[in-house]
């Protein structure tokens, strides 16, 4: 897209790739989701259920979600813009915090869930990975990557396409290997 520049790229969780990115019509500083489209992982239906859920996720206003402004469609990829926020991701400098302040992060994510779960939205991907945080005289946390795990049909699973790091957080009937619906359970589980 001529309205988005990708500047540097901080991520890559095949089929995904993560981006700082600037805004041209309104010069300021986005994250650029790169997800690629792959029919052979990838079907009509969860096609349909990652564009609804992004519509969702357009409407959600909270401090700890970063909050989604476009999303752009091409025959190879799908490109999500979403707001910028300088910080690390939390699998990578858990360490660096204290036992109370880590206490603080879980709590900020709960009741982050809580707050998309009274929206009737299911994140479905909770892991380290999909945080970041910093310190600005306090903790700040942002939850990544909305809808984008819905892309993956576990049918044609390839352990190659999937970041081994999801397969260790999500719940079991994420895996279709239960006959039970995913709800907010799933993201209390991982």
């Amino acid at each position: 897209s001529k309205r988005y520049k990708s500047l540097k790229k901080i991520d890559i969780n095949s089929p995904t790739e993560l981006y700082t990115g600037v805004d041209n019509k309104t010069d300021t500083k986005v994250f650029i989701k790169k997800i690629h489209v792959n029919t052979n992982y990838i079907n009509e239906e969860s096609l349909v259920r990652f564009r609804n859920e992004t519509a969702h996720a357009k409407k959600i206003d909270h401090q700890n979600i970063l909050k989604l402004y476009d999303l752009i469609e091409t025959e190879d990829y799908f490109l999500l813009v979403m707001e910028h926020f300088d910080g690390n991701i939390l699998s990578e400098v858990s360490s660096n915090y204290t036992f109370d302040e880590k206490i603080n992060i879980i709590l900020e994510i709960a009741n982050t869930l809580e707050h998309i779960h009274k929206k009737d939205i299911v994140h479905k991907d909770v892991k380290p990975q999909n945080f970041l945080v910093n310190r600005n005289g306090r903790i700040n946390l942002k939850i990544l990557d909305f809808g984008s795990y819905n892309l993956i049909n576990f049918a044609n699973l390839d352990k190659d396409i999937i970041s081994l790091s999801s397969l260790n957080y999500i719940a079991p009937e994420q895996t279709g290997l239960l006959q039970r619906n995913i709800d907010n359970r799933s993201d209390l589980y991982s």
